[in-house]
């Protein structure tokens, strides 16, 4: 299979480089709604999860399972965002902020109202620098999170609060 990769990988990059690894223009991204980059970023921010625990050696299909949804769940995903919120820049606050204000009109099931919210506004910014092409800053936001030490997620009630609502 090695050997094919040289002849595979000119043919298959330019089709699914604009699919896996799209970079939209201001003008496309201003079109999508925080929503829109929320669900881009649900996806984004869980591959990555996914990789992480992998590569941290959990490799039963149902550990790999469990800690996954132990990271990407609303409280979890709620607890990172405001650990990350100090790290951001002003444009990605705003992303963030556009993303936690969004209406969503989903009653969440294992979170509060504030804690779907601050994951929706997690979820907004994976989504937005996702799509920019920014897949360093991700990784350097995502380097920031204690998802390294799988068997330990965040608790909800040991994270700072905030209050950023606007």
């Amino acid at each position: 299979m090695d050997e094919l990769a040289p002849v595979i990988a000119p043919v298959l990059t330019p089709v699914l480089s604009p699919v896996l690894a799209p970079v939209l223009a201001p003008a496309e991204l201003h079109r999508l709604s925080s929503l829109a980059l929320a669900h881009v970023g649900d996806a984004a921010f869980e591959i990555m999860v996914r990789v992480r625990l992998c590569l941290a050696g959990h490799v039963t299909a149902a550990k790999l399972h469990e800690q996954t949804v132990a990271h990407v769940r609303a409280g979890a995903q709620a607890t990172y965002a405001r650990a990350l919120w100090p790290h951001l820049s002003e444009g990605e606050r705003a992303v963030f902020l556009r993303g936690r204000n969004a209406e969503t009109h989903t009653q969440p099931h294992a979170a509060t109202r504030e804690e779907y919210a601050q994951a929706t506004a997690l979820e907004a910014l994976w989504g937005y620098l996702y799509l920019t092409g920014r897949q360093a800053r991700l990784e350097e936001l995502f380097a920031k999170l204690p998802i390294a030490n799988v068997n330990q997620p965040p608790s909800p009630s040991t994270s700072p609060s905030t209050s950023h609502r606007q």
